[in-house]
This record gives structure tokens, sequence and C-alpha cells, in this order.
């Protein structure tokens, strides 16, 4: 039943699991989608110094090729301007005027440079945009700088670029940043991946760039946040955003455990959540079932096998907050139990009537019996033809045989089964007090299971007894001098087999028991009647019988209810 009470209240739960689930992902993604918008804002706001000198530089050199159409053809002039500007915005260490074929007349400083085979420079020329580089080891300011180049245009017709040296030492640490806020390294780059600068420096930026992932990769994508190794094995937040749009771009690494990421992370997830409030739900709802519906079945049940067991009838008071429904089912077992306990009473009274009955009518036999026993000894009396009184004195030992075992019937508490053994030791001492001569004494000797029988084995096996020992009685001797002895034995073979043997010394006198003679034809159709076989046997000492037979099987007779 727990089984089925788990899977249907599953079942039951499934469409508001499936509704949370689906509301907790919304959720889940939405937050999602905040943190990282917070976390590229956050990398942004960190590169607000490089975005503001990188566009500074731009705007300086975009005002500066105004100014520099006028004067482009007069080095000395040009230099002069350049220099003197240089000196009052202190910001940048070289300024000059790039032409087309790569060569520098128009600078801050006097003499000319060719940079017409520095790598890229064809590039440059032949798509010409606003570019960033990098120069760890610049020969004109002597230290490492940004290279800010905007295109120099004269009449809408492009005439190189105008190049400003910007100094990293320029771009300066913010100072106001809020620490929970601040990346753990901040890095710039350009278009073709290269670093621009790095707050850490440039000694070991490349081991927190992200594993596997070239900067190069990440240019012309839209600003995303992704985790990931750094190339020391770290785990790592990453955030790109374009600080110069198509320029410059900031690469910002973030640690895991910072709050803004923490948060997002404790959120318990979608399934997790629908599982908790599964479990819950079905403990909640197990129990309730179980306190209101299956321990009191099981009270009942209990109830019901106490009934079956020693007829206890239930105890309303064990009810107590048991369901109305089961109340009544409860109320009408009760009443079931006392309408059954009443028959059974009814039937035991019946039971008990008829074994009174029977043991009357087993009772009036033997004493019918008797009286026939008493009235052939009258006549035995009477007459003086010895050949009719042993007639009549051997039907006298069969009836009071019958009588013995109408005796032992109503004896018994069972009617319907009769201990052999007892029944075979009377009817042998009974036909010794009867058959015994005055003064000869006969030694009998018993050896007997206990065996039980249906009375329709027992009649044929007493009236086959009696025939036997009243012929073992006869001819066991007659004689002073004769051994006078008698054997009985009833055993059990196995347990559906029986063996009865008598067995009586011969005296002097030669038995005349023969096939031909009534005892034998009555020992034979006895035996018929048990459904066993008999033998036979005779020796110099001694006259054997025996006969084995099957045992009837006690079935249990089905109530009559």
């Amino acid at each position: 039943m727990a089984i089925r009470i788990i899977f249907l209240l599953s079942m039951a739960l499934l469409p508001i699991g499936l509704i949370a689930i689906y509301q907790t992902s919304e959720v889940v993604e939405e937050v999602r989608k905040r943190s990282e918008l917070s976390l590229l804002a956050m990398t942004e706001h960190a590169a607000t110094e490089e975005r503001q000198v990188v566009e500074h530089a731009f705007g300086a050199a975009q005002a500066l090729g105004v100014v520099l159409q006028l004067i482009r053809e007069d080095p000395i002039r040009c230099q002069q301007y350049l220099e003197r500007y240089l000196n009052e915005t202190e910001m940048y260490s070289f300024i000059g005027l790039q032409r087309t074929d790569g060569v520098i007349r128009c600078s801050s400083v006097t003499q000319e440079f060719d940079f017409s085979g520095s790598a890229g420079f064809q590039d440059l020329i032949e798509n010409p945009r606003p570019y960033v580089d990098v120069n760890l080891d610049a020969p004109i300011s002597q230290t490492s700088v940004l290279i800010i180049m905007q295109p120099f245009f004269v009449d809408d017709e492009f005439n190189g670029y105008v190049s400003v040296s910007v100094p990293h030492s320029t771009v300066s640490e913010a100072s106001d940043r809020i620490m929970d806020r601040t990346p753990l390294e901040l890095i710039t780059f350009n278009a073709n991946g290269d670093i621009l600068t790095a707050e850490g420096g440039f000694d070991n930026v490349e081991d927190h760039l992200p594993d596997g992932i070239e900067l190069a990769e990440l240019v012309g994508q839209k600003p995303n946040v992704f985790s990931g190794v750094n190339r020391n094995g770290q785990e790592r937040e990453f955030a790109v955003v374009p600080i110069v749009p198509g320029v410059v771009f900031a690469l910002g690494t973030w640690s895991p455990n910072i709050p803004l990421l923490t948060n997002f992370n404790s959120i318990v997830s979608p399934m997790l959540f629908a599982v908790v409030m599964w479990v819950a739900s079905l403990i909640v709802a197990y129990f309730s079932v179980h306190r209101l519906v299956v321990r009191h079945i099981n009270q009942l049940g209990t109830q019901m096998r106490r009934f079956a067991q020693n007829r206890r009838l239930p105890d309303l008071q064990e009810a107590n907050m048991m369901p109305l429904e089961l109340l009544d089912m409860q109320k009408n077992f009760q009443l079931m139990a006392y309408s059954l306990m009443e028959e059974e009473a009814q039937l035991e009274d019946s039971v008990r009537e008829k074994n009174v009955l029977l043991k009357e009518v087993h009772h009036r036999v033997k004493n019918n019996l008797q009286l026939i026993s008493s009235i052939m000894n009258m006549q035995m009396r009477k007459t003086s033809n010895q050949e009719t009184i042993d007639v009549v004195k051997r039907l006298q030992d069969r009836v009071l045989g019958l009588a013995t075992i109408h005796r032992n019937l109503y004896q018994t508490e069972n009617l319907s089964q009769v201990d052999a053994s007892i029944l075979v030791k009377e009817i042998t001492n009974q036909l010794l007090v009867v058959g015994e001569q005055p003064g000869a004494t006969i030694d009998v000797q018993t050896d007997l299971d206990q065996i039980v029988l249906y009375p329709d084995q027992a009649v044929p096996m007493s009236l086959l007894l009696s025939e036997a020992i009243t012929n073992a009685i006869k001819y066991v001797g007659t004689e002073t001098n004769d051994e006078r002895w008698i054997k009985v034995h009833l055993e059990l073979i196995d347990t559906v087999n029986a063996r009865l043997v008598i067995i009586n010394s011969k005296g002097s006198q030669p038995p005349v028991l023969g096939k031909t003679g009534l005892g034998s034809q009555l020992i034979q159709a006895f035996a018929r009647q048990l459904e066993g076989s008999i033998t036979i046997e005779e020796t110099d000492e001694a006259y054997q019988v025996k006969v084995e037979f099957p045992v009837s099987e006690f079935i249990d007779a089905p109530l009559d209810y």
C-alpha cells in the first residue's frame, strides 16, 4: 500500500512539480542574466581609466589632424607646435604625422622616422581605421607606450595617420574602486588580440588569460561572461566588454567566490527544488494517510487475526479517533463475529447432542447384544448336546465381541475414532475369561501399538481377532503337560499400514481348523473387509495368523455452517 500511495501522490504532484521547475528555471535564468550584466558593468567600470586615456588620445589626434593640415609641409614649425603641445598636456611622449609612405617628417622631435617596414603598416594603409598598438620599448619615448593612430584626411583623401604615444605610466590605477567590485586582473587588448595594458604588469599577464582561448577569438563578439580556468588552472569568471567599440576591448578576470556570483550560485537548482517539494509532500501525505487510514486498517487486521486464532472479540475502545467509514467496518465485523460465535455454539450443541444420542445407541446395542448372549447362555444350559453347545458358544463369543466394540464406542470421547490397542486388549481379556477352562492357565503376551481406526475398520478387525483368539484358546493345548501361551501383536508398519499377529502354542491334540471351517471362512471374509492380506503359518510348536491391512487416513470433515 505504501508503494501505491507514493506512486499516486507522485502522479498527482507531477503537474505542480513541472510548473515549479519551469518557474524556478525562469527565475534562475533571470538572475543569471542580471548577474552577467552586473559583472559586465563592473568590468566596464574597472576599465574607465583606460577608456578615458584612449578616448582622450583619439580626440587629441583628431583635433591635431585639423591643425596639421596647415603646417604639415613645414617640419620646423610642425615640430615646434607639437613639442609645445606635449609640454602643455603632459600626457603624451610623442606625436607625429605618419604619411602613407611610412615616413614621419612632422613630429614632436626634429629627426625623421621611417616605419614603412614595420609589421602591419601595409594593412593600415590599405584599410584606414582608428587603431591602437603597443610598444614595450619605444625608441623615441624611451619607455613602454600605447600608440594611438587616427586616420588623417586632406580634402577627404586619406593622407596618413596622426600617431600619439601614451606612456603606460599615464594609465594610472584607479583609486576609487570598491574592493569587492575590482577584478583580480584587468587586461585591455586591440582588435588583433595584442595586449595593450595589464594592471598586474606584463611579466605574468599570460597566466591570467583564459586557457585554450586566444584574445583574437573574443574580438567582434557581444559583451559576454563565461566560466573557465586560467592558464594556471584556477577557476575564474571572465567578462569581455568593448571600451572603444571595434578598437579596444577589456577582459576582466573575476573570482567565482565574489558576493555577486556567490548569491547567483547559491540558488537552489530547479530540479532540486522540485525534488525537495516532492519529498516533503510525500512525507506529509504519507503520514496523513498512515495516521488516518493505514494504522486503523492494521488494527482491524490484528483484531481479525485474534478472532481467527482464539475467538477474541474486537474491542471498540481500540477504535479511538478512527474515521467513521472504518468505524462502521469494525462494527460490521463485530456483528459478524458475534453471529459466527453464536452459530458455532449452536453447532457445538448440535454435535454434542448427536454424540449423546450415538453413545446412547451404542450403549443400547451393547445391552441388547449382552441380552442375546444371556439368552444363548440360558439355551446352552437347557441342552445336553455338546455340539449344539459348542456352536452356540462360538456364536456367543462373536456376539460378545460386537458388544465390546459398541462398549468402546460409547465410552470414547470421539465416536468417529477407535483406539485399536484398547479394543484388542479388551476383546482378548474377555474371550479368555469366557473360554479359559477352570484350572488351566494360559500365558497371554500382548505387544500393542496405539493405532486409531475408523469404526468401519474397527468392527471387522475385532471380529477377525475374536475368531482368531477363540481358535487359539481352543487349540492352545488341553493336556496338563502342554505349554499354553498366546501372543498378540499389533504394530504400525509405516504411516499407512498396520499388522495384526495372533500366535498360539500347539497342544498334543492337533487343531482341526482348516480352510473349509467356518472360523477360517470368517477370518478370510473379515480380512477382505479390511482390504488386507492374511497369512496362516503352522509349525510343530505354534500356529500363527498374520493380517496386514491399510490404515485409513483421517480427514477432518468440513464444518456445516
